[in-house]
């Protein structure tokens, strides 16, 4: 059995929740390694966290690498030569990404990705879980593409801002309104000539 996971990469934050079902929640003393090497910024991360259950938070600054992480995770759903290109650092031709589970039992559990450049990434993924990826990539090809504007027929949530920054069309809608006043004063004064 698989089991979801979701990563949500958004400003400041990336997310790692887990589902467990009551014989994981017993275990303690989880430790998760990660590694990235040659992924974005990260020439070399290599960090392990010791916890009791699997639910990870990042916080960092933008610009730090998080939505990085992210699209290694991503590649498990959409592996293409461009998002390889476009996750591996610059003027590197070579990555690894790998994301370690083990239990209080010693079982160990594994995602392992190498990219190479101009290739699609070689992925092993043994931990047992599906991985759904929230980021910024999610939000321009899936909400943004729809120009903040649905059919009307939404299932499921969004997640993200409580309010969507329409700053953009606000300003498009103000320009054509004053195009339009502008058309409507020339037109006005066609007709008294």
């Amino acid at each position: 059995m698989r089991i979801p996971v979701s990563i949500i990469s958004l400003n400041n934050v990336i997310l790692i929740f887990m589902q467990h079902n009551k014989e994981n929640m017993a275990k303690k003393n989880i430790t998760t390694e990660i590694l990235a090497e040659n992924i974005g910024p990260h020439l070399l991360l290599n960090d392990t966290l010791n916890m009791n259950q699997l639910k990870l938070g990042v916080f960092a600054n933008n610009g730090s690498g998080k939505t990085f992480l992210s699209r290694a995770f991503q590649l498990l759903n959409n592996n293409s030569i461009e998002k390889v290109n476009r996750i591996l650092s610059i003027n590197q031709t070579r990555g690894v990404f790998k994301f370690n589970i083990t239990d209080k039992l010693n079982v160990k559990k594994g995602l392992y990705i190498k990219l190479n450049k101009d290739k699609e990434a070689e992925i092993i993924n043994n931990t047992g879980y599906i991985f759904h990826v929230f980021n910024s990539d999610y939000v321009k090809e899936n909400i943004e593409e729809l120009k903040y504007n649905p059919d009307g027929k939404i299932e499921g949530y969004i997640l993200g801002r409580t309010k969507i920054d329409l700053t953009n069309e606000k300003k498009k809608l103000e320009e054509f309104k004053k195009k339009e006043i502008e058309k409507y004063k020339i037109f006005e004064e066609a007709i008294k000539e």
